[in-house]
């Protein structure tokens, strides 16, 4: 009998062919001839060829692989004789292809029988024997492929006729490496995929992946590498690893000795000096999972939820006799694991919602999470809103264990939501595992902000420790400049009971200690809020004029306690982060909404923002016009005031957008002009309306058309009509004197030779550049006084300004004298006074000194005339001359002076600090500062010149409620 480890090792190799299987009959496991099996049965050959000749057949290349089969059946008919081998090698070197040597015996094949055709029996012995080819060996290779040409009959082999594709053209291997002295026509072009996928199923045992090499670090000869490691790339070795942990290389005799491939399959592994493999080609790995599926083993790893494929994934990982044919393969994790793929959907799809769904169910339990979450947010407590532990659980018993993808939901909702369209629906009561009937009440915890016309949305964070912790009101940025911070200090009604308590905790100790316990002085205090005060919508409403947070609170402890709370105990600083306002700022475009900015303090925000703001504003009025001219052309008419396009003129009537002229051939989209030399035309009956109106995201924006100074040089100031985001009366009247000075300016010359000796002397040493920017000056100031004297208000009118172009063309040149007078007047005091100044060279007058030359560089600087006007210039002498006496007074008391002058420098504190919250354009806070301003100057006459006298009563008291009412 044979030797039983002979017998396993062949019902082994047959397994590994496909030509034994092992199936369960009952208990016990029976061992079957599969088709395949009863194929090999009928080629008496050895196993793995006769296994290659049937995969050829079956995938149509049966000639060739039986040529190649028959070659590995029979001794090489290639000879290499000890004392010609590099000459047999050069000649057999021309049959060899770089990516497999079975493709070697196929040229080897043809080229054969080519020569057979062509010469005689004798002439082609000797073309053997120069060749160093077998002439027996070669008649034995054709006789056993003619016997295999028989034997495959009965198996319904198609052995089709030769056909060559083409041959090759070029004698480079893939990789641009030359095998060898080769001639081109004897290598030629084969569907070698399908020929090596043939030869594959027979060799699946002798694979081989092979090992990389590392370039050693800090350059320096890697042995195994075979290269230089400095700078280049690793070589890879001919080493390779092999089925069942066994380790070959490539013989060298091969032509793909010099290049190894990554994966290869050999005929045979003889074993040498070591195990080398002979008759190798290039593979892909994948062949063989498709080749040996009953021989690769599977395994799987990082199962993750992919929101794209709407399904689990997860890693696959195949192997053959160990050899990982596949490393890393994305597999739906459904096929491996189902219980944990649906476990997967429901959590990351159902419950998370990270998947692509248009269900009407998703939607609405979205929207009630959010809306559960949203007043977790405004009560401020955590472990309302039921976990995702509590949603799992209600679809994991709802949905059917099939269903384990979005794919597999899609078929089944289809039909489940025809019989129970509510089954997948969750209720709000579900939601919540709290009682939340206060933060759901609207009136203590409302989703808008009122104020003004404006309507402003509301949402509640509760992220302790996050910016944005607490209540969040949305701006867009088209109305920033008319949201002003008034009454957003009060919160929600909600929120004020712990405002309240935390307002109490913010004072200083002596205030604080007469306002305990806090929680029921504070509930008191939202009670005596609620019973006295009007409605929080109608408070904050009022915007500007609501009443702020601590005069209110203030108001009720004295009240209800009797408390006085100084004005400087309040400290907002002391607050926690989520009882202050946040404001966002947002932008609507195309994409959707775009957040520009946010933070607590809103002028700062304003200011940052300002430039964007009035772009907003002058995008939606360009709209607006651009609508109109549309509804225009549609209706064949003129523009007629549409939705939300509705302007307010002087007159404060009602008025279509402004728009071109209707005889225009192709009006302007804008009210928007630049460069203007005269008054803007296309203006309906050439007014310049005081307020555009249209509507943008939601809310009215209001724009302020107005003439403003685009560019500024030596000479008259470019003038440009804009729509602003918020009024700006002192730069459109600014404005509309350039363009009035555009048309009347006099000439330098003309204005100079008005000027005696004595003024020219004085003013050539102004403080001005040139003498061209002080006549320039000089006209500027003039016409402001004469624009004020005759008109009331803004010039917003054609008619208007051309009668004031024409009435003051007369007037301008004695005005600019008269200015000119009073200047050179004001140059003579601050000479004087300079002097004055030079002369004082006690160390005891250095404080004073310093506080006068600063005095005096602040009232003459250049560009002083038109700053200060032709009206208050020769209230400048006075001033100049008032800080000479007090010079004079230090002398003689400098304790004194130095007590006068910390009043006053206090005060300009104060006013610098008002001066720097003016984030946004406000002309009437401005004209409160700049009358603050100059009654600094009279206080400054009334404390160190009393006998110079002020035209109106001055204090500190006074400039001090100014300055706090603005």
């Amino acid at each position: 009998p044979p030797d039983t480890r002979a017998v396993r090792d062949g019902v082994q190799l047959l397994t590994e062919l496909g030509a034994l299987e092992a199936r369960t009959q009952g208990e016990q496991t029976v061992t079957r001839l599969t088709d395949t099996g009863r194929a090999l049965a009928l080629l008496p050959m050895d196993p793995r060829l006769a296994r290659m000749i049937v995969e050829g057949g079956r995938r149509d290349v049966a000639r060739e692989v039986m040529i190649i089969a028959a070659a590995l059946s029979i001794q090489d008919p290639r000879e290499r004789p000890a004392e010609q081998r590099e000459v047999a090698d050069q000649s057999h070197a021309r049959f060899a292809d770089p990516t497999s040597d079975f493709l070697s015996y196929l040229n080897l094949w043809h080229h054969v029988r080519d020569q057979q055709r062509e010469l005689s029996g004798s002439a082609f012995r000797r073309m053997c024997k120069a060749q160093h080819l077998n002439y027996l060996r070669l008649r034995e290779w054709q006789d056993v492929v003619t016997q295999l040409k028989e034997l495959a009959k009965p198996l319904g082999i198609t052995v089709r006729p030769p056909a060559r594709v083409s041959t090759a053209a070029t004698d480079a291997t893939t990789d641009g490496e030359v095998a060898g002295p080769v001639t081109p026509e004897l290598r030629l072009t084969w569907d070698a995929d399908r020929i090596h996928q043939s030869l594959l199923a027979g060799l699946l045992s002798h694979l081989g992946l092979q090992e990389a090499t590392e370039v050693k670090a800090g350059g320096g000869r890697d042995p195994r590498a075979g290269k230089d490691a400095r700078g280049g790339r690793p070589r890879p070795r001919n080493e390779y690893l092999g089925a069942r942990g066994a380790r070959f290389a490539i013989f060298p005799g091969s032509a793909l000795a010099r290049k190894p491939p990554a994966w290869v399959m050999a005929s045979e592994l003889v074993e040498t000096s070591r195990l080398w493999a002979r008759d190798v080609a290039r593979i892909e790995p994948e062949w063989a999972e498709e080749l040996a599926p009953h021989l690769v083993r599977r395994s799987y790893s990082e199962p993750a939820w992919s929101t794209k494929q709407g399904a689990a994934m997860a890693m696959e990982k195949v192997l053959l006799y160990g050899l990982p044919i596949v490393a890393e393969r994305r597999v739906l994790f459904s096929k491996v694991d189902p219980e944990h793929a649906r476990e997967l959907f429901i959590r990351h799809a159902l419950v998370q919602g990270e998947w692509t769904t248009h269900h009407r169910f998703f939607a609405d339990n979205r929207a009630l999470l959010e809306e559960a979450t949203e007043l977790e947010n405004r009560a401020r407590r955590r472990g309302l809103v039921v976990d995702d532990d509590a949603l799992f659980a209600f679809y994991d018993a709802r949905v059917p264990p099939g269903v384990v993808s979005a794919r597999h939901f899609d078929t089944w909702w289809k039909d489940a939501r025809r019989r129970q369209p509510e089954l997948l629906t969750f209720d709000l009561g579900m939601l919540m595992a709290g009682d939340l009937a206060e933060a759901r009440d609207p009136l203590l915890f409302p989703d808008r902000w009122p104020q003004g016309d404006l309507d402003l949305p509301l949402t509640y964070q509760f992220e302790p420790g996050h910016e944005s912790d607490g209540v969040t009101v949305h701006i867009p940025v088209a109305v920033l400049n008319r949201v002003v911070g008034d009454g957003f200090d009060r919160l929600v009604p909600g929120m004020q009971a712990e405002l309240a308590v935390a307002t109490i905790r913010s004072l200083p100790k002596p205030v604080r200690v007469q306002l305990v316990p806090a929680p029921d002085v504070a509930a008191e205090v939202v009670a005596w809020i609620e019973r006295t005060q009007p409605a929080w919508a109608d408070v904050v409403r009022a915007g500007d004029m609501a009443p702020s947070w601590h005069a209110v609170f203030a108001a009720a402890v004295r009240e209800l306690r009797g408390v006085e709370v100084p004005p400087d105990a309040w400290d907002d600083s002391r607050l926690p982060p989520h009882l202050r306002m946040t404001f966002r700022v947002h932008e609507d475009r195309r994409g959707g909404t775009m957040l520009l900015d946010e933070g607590t303090d809103l002028p700062d925000l304003q200011r940052r923002l300002a430039e964007h703001s009035e772009q907003a504003v002058r995008s939606a009025v360009r709209d607006a016009v651009r609508d109109a001219l549309r509804e225009r052309d549609r209706a064949g008419s003129g523009i007629g005031p549409g939705p939300g396009t509705a302007a307010v003129g002087p007159s404060g009537g009602e008025h279509p957008v402004p728009g071109p002229a209707a005889s225009s051939p192709r009006p302007d989209l804008s009210l928007e002009r630049e460069a203007l030399s005269g008054w803007p035309d296309g203006l309906p009956e050439g007014i310049l309306p005081e307020q555009v109106t249209t509507a943008a995201a939601g809310l009215t924006v209001h724009g302020y058309p107005s003439l403003v100074i685009g560019a500024q040089g030596e000479g008259v100031g470019r003038v440009d009509l804009r729509v602003l985001a918020s009024p700006a009366p002192a730069r459109h009247a600014a404005a509309a004197r350039e363009l009035l000075l555009g048309a009347l300016l006099l000439p330098t010359g003309r204005v100079t030779s008005r000027w005696a000796a004595t003024q020219s002397l004085t003013l050539a040493a102004s403080p001005y550049r040139t003498t061209a920017a002080l006549v320039l000056d000089l006209q500027r100031a003039a016409l402001d006084a004469l624009v004020a004297a005759a008109t009331a208000g803004p010039v917003r009118e054609a008619a208007t300004f051309e009668r004031l172009r024409t009435t003051l063309r007369d007037t301008l040149e004695d005005r600019t004298a008269q200015v000119a007078g009073d200047v050179a007047a004001v140059l003579t005091a601050a000479r004087d006074l300079d002097a004055a100044l030079r002369d004082a060279s006690s160390l005891a007058l250095l404080g004073a000194v310093q506080d006068i030359r600063g005095q005096l560089a602040a009232l003459v600087p250049d560009g002083f005339v038109v700053r200060t006007g032709a009206e208050r210039m020769p209230q400048l002498v006075r001033y100049l001359r008032a800080a000479r006496y007090r010079l004079t007074k230090a002398a003689e008391n400098p304790g004194r002076d130095e007590g006068l002058a910390w009043q006053v420098r206090e005060l300009e504190q104060e006013y610098r600090a008002a001066r720097s919250t003016l984030t946004v354009p406000d002309d009437a806070r401005e004209s409160r500062l700049a009358e603050v301003r100059w009654l600094l100057e009279e206080l400054r006459v009334s404390l160190f010149a009393q006998q110079l006298g002020t035209p109106v009563p001055v204090s500190a008291k006074r400039i001090r409620a100014l300055l706090a009412s603005g």
